[in-house]
């Protein structure tokens, strides 16, 4: 049988991006948020001063505890004992469980505290003289994660059960808390998880296999975490009769998620998921599951999402009436619904609030936070969906007194029906808004409203007269913006706000028509007005004319065809911007640029050398033969970056063919990055993030090892020497790693590396 500790090490895996150094006698810890804290090892640590410096989710994982796992190998016993006792005692104290008890977030902190806590004590990082003051905390943590009706039917109250599972195997195996009293522990323990797992899998997964937490990322938590379950907790779960069954869970919600995928592999970018790329294949056709609110349509060229979920089923995101709409792989809106939960969140703000991306909106509405609604459990709306089919789906939502329905009706060929409908309003103004990508350009004429996109185009023509005022992506609140790519990013997007005319209608009907047509085939349109230059030209960054001396001087065109090798240009540093072939800028200068079809640039001469390989039409192989290999990962990186992962991986196999070395578009590497020899044997992981001004020598690895370490994250100004791996998870700034090493574990910053095993052999000044 597997030992004890090795179960408990195969299962716990902190919070990635959780750090701790010791520089200069002062510790500095890194937390998942990004953001650090400071202290001086052996003094009493001033934890409320170091709480009130950090965000509320930033909170959540300094009362979660992970990083004192990786401030104790740092320290001395001295050093490390009154840092320990200090945070136990305060974490502890009834002050801070009086303020935190009604936080939404303090089931996850308190179940991260208990896993993380029982990993010192089996790691022997709690020394003698704090161990009373540990085993207190840890006993009255147990003791309030065991009472279920601390334990809510959502994914928190699963990460609660799990550090019940956790903390049980170690009462009963006598591993980490051995020294408490286990037989009062052990029954509160097993009473909590027989009354409350199979509760929440049943609240959570019903009958239907889909997950209620109603996020495509959500649901691949969900599927995550159960499957760790199984692997670890595989006798206990037995016990309790619920192992088949949560078998069975992971395969019925694998095969619900996968409709939940784009055809490139995206997982649809809606609320706050990242157009992360996945190994899953897509499905395609109809779903839905009115329990949970998610009807799915997904042909060759079309996709929709429409979702209409209930805050308490789908964790803290009432997601109502919102549909999201592709077409051929290309991000094009999202139209409806009521967003909102934690503003300390940029992301959150972005893509939930009443101003932010395509909402059915009454003002008077937004008096009605959701977030608060969720901590007192009194829901502020009420989304169901009481009817769906494969060809249609009826939304609803109440909220304030006021009934918004609607219905969605797609037929064979692809054209979409949307009606919207409201009763209730009384002297309120109803909007409906769109959030569109940035490089999504739109016109109105009558009734009909155009979007272009990368060569493609979709009609939504209105039943009714409308008006429509569109306001630009903006950094700054109330945050309209399109998706993010990680976690401190967002990608500037365009709201339109369309006001139906007369505004007490009551209704709001539109069609979507896919285009038949190739934009490609189209004629330029006449030049532009002096306003819209001006507007146009005021999307540019603007630059100071000596900086402009020093740019490219032409703009080339952007669209289906000319797409790889603009973004390969653009890498070269031979684009100053991107716009349509068909924009009616092309032929005029904008800062001193000229404005060209890039077809104009695709000569005859290049032509002639052409390869079909991208399935557009065909790649100039002479403007990718004369890109080296980082010019072709930043041109892989841009292209994943705007959703065109497929466009993105042909790059990744042309960097792998011309150089032999792997370096997905899908990495994020910051700026001054180099390689050696050309990059020759180079491979590095799919979701590493490496920072500013690295040096990757020949035949380098920098890969990922198991769940604990996860994918690389590289500092700045760290070298690589030739031959080495770096399998560690996280590496410093400012770190030398020698020629032919094997690093296994993480690296601190400005240290260098060597030797045979791999160790620190010195610290850079």
């Amino acid at each position: 049988m597997t030992s004890i500790s090795a179960r408990s090490h195969s299962f716990y895996a902190p919070y990635a991006n959780t750090s701790a150094d010791l520089k200069g006698g002062v510790v500095r810890v890194g937390l998942p948020t990004g953001e650090s804290f400071e202290f001086v090892p052996g003094d009493i640590v001033p934890w409320d001063d170091v709480e009130a410096g950090l965000s509320v989710s930033g909170r959540l994982y300094l009362h979660g505890g992970q990083f004192l796992g990786f401030v104790a190998p740092r320290l001395s016993s001295e050093s490390w004992s009154p840092v320990l006792e200090s945070y136990a005692g305060w974490i502890g104290s009834a002050k801070i469980r009086r303020k935190n008890v009604s936080n939404p977030s303090w089931d996850h902190a308190t179940s991260m505290r208990i896993e993380t806590f029982a990993m010192l004590l089996l790691d022997r990082y709690v020394p003698d003289d704090v161990i009373r003051a540990v085993t207190g905390l840890v006993a009255e943590d147990i003791e309030w994660a065991s009472d279920v009706s601390n334990i809510p039917l959502n994914n928190h109250g699963m990460f609660v059960v799990r550090s019940l599972l956790f903390a049980k195997m170690q009462l009963v195996e006598g591993g980490a808390f051995q020294h408490l009293g286990t037989n009062d522990f052990s029954r509160s323990i097993d009473k909590a998880i027989s009354d409350r797992l199979p509760a929440i899998l049943d609240y959570v997964y019903g009958d239907d296999g889909w997950c209620g937490e109603n996020s495509p990322m959500y649901d691949r938590v969900w599927i995550n975490l159960l499957r760790g379950l199984t692997n670890t907790f595989t006798p206990e779960l037995t016990d309790i009769g619920v192992f088949n069954k949560v078998r069975w869970i992971l395969e019925a919600s694998d095969e619900s998620s996968r409709y939940l995928i784009l055809k490139n592999k995206r997982y649809v970018p809606r609320g706050d998921t990242p157009r992360q790329l996945t190994r899953l294949a897509p499905q395609l056709g109809t779903a839905f599951s009115q329990r949970v609110g998610t009807w799915v349509y997904s042909s060759q060229n079309l996709y929709l999402l429409a979702t209409c979920g209930y805050s308490s089923v789908t964790h803290k995101h009432p997601d109502d009436t919102q549909l999201y709409l592709a077409y051929k792989g290309i991000d094009f809106f999202i139209d409806g619904g009521f967003h909102s939960y934690n503003y300390e969140d940029p992301r959150v703000r972005a893509l939930r609030t009443y101003a932010a991306h395509s909402v059915l909106s009454i003002e008077s509405a937004s008096r009605v936070p959701s977030w608060e609604a969720y901590k007192s459990s009194k829901p502020a709306a009420l989304p169901s969906m009481p009817e769906a089919s494969d060809s249609h789906v009826k939304m609803r939502n109440i909220i304030s007194g006021v009934t918004l329905d609607r219905r969605v009706e797609v037929s064979p060929h692809d054209s979409v029906v949307v009606e919207d409908s409201w009763s209730g309003v009384a002297g309120d103004v109803v909007v409906s808004r769109y959030l569109l990508p940035n490089n999504c350009e739109w016109s109105i004429s009558g009734r009909t409203l155009l979007l272009t996109r990368l060569g493609v185009q979709l009609k939504v023509v209105f039943d009714s007269d409308v008006e429509i005022k569109e306001i630009r992506g903006e950094r700054q609140e109330p945050y309209r913006g399109w998706y993010s790519t990680n976690a401190n990013q967002l990608i500037e997007g365009i709201c339109l706000e369309i006001f139906p005319r007369p505004s007490e209608a009551g209704s709001l009907k539109y069609t979507i028509h896919a285009s038949e047509g190739d934009l490609r085939q189209n004629k330029k349109t006449e030049g532009p007005s002096l306003d819209e230059l001006v507007e146009y030209a005021s999307s540019f960054q603007r630059a100071s004319d000596r900086e402009i001396a020093n740019q490219p001087t032409v703009v080339y065109g952007l669209d289906e065809r000319s797409l790889t090798v603009a973004a390969v240009l653009k890498a070269r540093g031979l684009l100053k911007g991107l716009v349509s072939n068909e924009s009616k800028f092309v032929g005029m200068r904008i800062f001193g640029c000229e404005v060209k079809d890039s077809s104009e640039h695709i000569n005859e001469r290049v032509l002639a050398g052409t390869s079909n390989l991208d399935g557009l039409g065909g790649v100039p192989e002479e403007v990718i033969r004369e890109a080296n290999a980082v010019q072709l990962y930043r041109a892989s990186r841009s292209l994943f970056l705007l959703g065109l992962v497929e466009k993105s991986k042909f790059l990744d196999n042309e960097l792998y063919r011309r150089f032999n070395c792997k370096i997905p578009g899908s990495a994020e590497i910051g700026p001054g990055f180099q390689l050696g020899d050309g990059g020759i044997g180079v491979v590095i992981h799919a979701n590493s993030i490496i920072g500013k001004n690295v040096t990757v020598a020949q035949n380098v690895t920098l890969g990922g090892r198991n769940r604990r370490l996860g994918a690389p994250v590289v500092g700045d100004n760290v070298y690589f020497g030739a031959n080495s791996v770096f399998l560690g998870g996280t590496i410093g700034n400012n770190c030398i790693v020698g020629a032919g090493l094997v690093v296994l574990e993480p690296v601190e910053s400005n240290s260098v590396v060597a030797g045979n095993p791999a160790h620190l052999i010195r610290k850079r000044s």
